[in-house]
């Protein structure tokens, strides 16, 4: 993971998938995504990979195909951030079910949070900061409480400069 810039979260990739960047529309996203991976600028987390697989769909069969180690596990440093968040967000006057749910042990916001820390990375999440909100805890205000930086997909794609083009086959 050394050269790596950020770390992608799981509704990144399911947004990108079902929205912008469908395997159907723009077969060159994911094409980049894949090299992106592989160059090691880009990693996820273990409990991305696992929510993402879940689905059956054929973002699981991408993210089924790509190495495991693009997605590493949770370590004892990084458990030492998550608790961390997890009293952040015990003390933000969240809904019992919002902490609930941000401090499940499989839910990976929170872990994909730690991992930026600990390695040093900026978080690419599609979710806004919503620091009044009490219903669900948001990925970037998690990242403010911690000093993670965080942009969304189109950020981390202008500083990857992609550009995505039709093919000459193409006509209208």
């Amino acid at each position: 993971m050394a050269g790596a810039r950020f770390i992608i979260d799981t509704n990144t990739l399911i947004e990108a998938y079902r929205r912008e960047y469908g395997f159907d529309i723009c077969p060159g996203y994911w094409d980049l995504m894949g090299k992106a991976f592989s160059a090691g600028i880009v990693v996820s987390h273990d409990k991305v990979r696992k929510e993402i697989l879940r689905s059956g769909d054929a973002l699981s069969q991408w993210v089924g195909k790509l190495d495991k180690a693009y997605f590493p596990k949770e370590d004892d440093a990084e458990f030492v951030v998550w608790q961390q968040l997890c009293s952040w967000a015990r003390s933000r006057g969240y809904t019992e079910a919002a902490v609930a749910q941000f401090s499940d042990m499989d839910y990976a916001d929170p872990w994909v949070c730690a991992k930026a820390k600990v390695l040093g990375l900026t978080l690419v999440t599609q979710e806004v900061s919503a620091p009044l909100a009490r219903r669900n805890v948001k990925l970037p205000d998690a990242c403010t409480s911690i000093g993670v930086p965080y942009c969304d997909m189109f950020t981390m794609l202008r500083e990857l400069k992609a550009s995505f083009v039709l093919t000459d086959g193409h006509r209208f």
